[in-house]
This record gives structure tokens, C-alpha cells and sequence, in this order.
């Protein structure tokens, strides 16, 4: 019997699938982003990053890097209110790293106020409305005041 020559090598390659259900969240008490997801392998090596986007996803920064396999969520406090921002989620082993699909973080926003008026008021007198204006993205509070002449 006759041996045949070794065959070529052949090598195998386990893709990583992306961590899933990333969810940003706002928090307006604490100016501040709590994003969780979770991971779609269990893989034993390996870390998390998490990337933000502040101009819809043409350009990431990353915010984090090196967090456990145990860690399910990142708090992020150096936000600015204002755009649309994005999260996404890195996963890396020793031989892959793979994405998220971005997560949309809704708000920050104001909320709008309006104090008592100056009402009722006589013909030709202005009506005054203070309206007081909170940046729930931790920027403070400004209260702004209507004058309502009559033409």
C-alpha cells in the first residue's frame, strides 16, 4: 500500500458576531448616557470598547476601551447636547473584532416652562411671559421674558 503525498493545510476561521440590543440611554438628573448591550457570543477572551458619533456616523471617537466581558453597560458624561449621537460597541478577541449597528441616542432636550403673567393688563400696556427654559443636557437654566404690545 502506497501513502499519498499530505494534503494542503487547511486553516478554520469562527467569525465573531456583533454584540447586540445596544441601548442609549439618556439620564437628565446626571447630564449624562447610560449605554447597556449585550454580547451575542461567549467567547472567554477578548474586550469591549464603546465608539460615539457626534455627526450621524460619518466619523466614531472612542469613549472606552478594555471593559470586561462581564461589563453590560458604559456611563458616558463628556456628551454635549445639541446633535444626534450615536453609539456602537466593539467586540475583540485575540483574532477578530467585530461592530454593533449604531444605536441612536434620543434626546438631550429642554423642557419649556411658563411662569405666571403680568395678565390682565390695560390697553396699551405690554403682557409680559416669563418663560423659563431648562437644557435637560445639563447646561442650566435661563428664564426669558414675552413682551406683547399691541400694534
Amino acid at each position: 500500500m502506497s501513502e499519498s503525498a499530505p494534503s494542503a493545510e487547511v486553516s478554520a476561521v469562527t467569525t465573531l458576531p456583533p454584540p447586540v440590543s445596544v441601548t442609549p440611554q439618556y439620564q437628565p438628573d446626571a447630564g449624562e448616557v447610560v449605554v447597556t448591550w449585550t454580547l451575542a457570543d461567549d467567547a472567554p477572551d477578548g474586550s469591549i470598547g464603546v465608539e460615539r458619533s457626534d455627526d450621524g456616523g460619518a466619523t466614531w471617537t472612542t469613549v472606552a476601551t478594555g471593559l470586561a466581558l462581564a461589563d453590560t453597560e458604559f456611563v458616558d458624561t463628556s456628551i454635549s447636547p445639541g446633535d444626534p449621537i450615536y453609539y456602537r460597541i466593539v467586540r475583540s478577541t485575540a483574532h477578530a473584532t467585530t461592530r454593533s449597528d449604531p444605536a441612536e441616542l434620543l434626546g438631550p432636550a429642554v423642557e419649556v416652562a411658563i411662569q405666571s403673567t403680568n395678565s390682565p393688563v390695560e390697553a396699551g400696556e405690554p403682557l409680559e411671559i416669563p418663560v423659563e427654559v431648562t437644557n435637560l443636557g445639563g447646561a442650566g437654566t435661563e428664564t426669558l421674558t414675552l413682551e406683547i404690545t399691541e400694534q
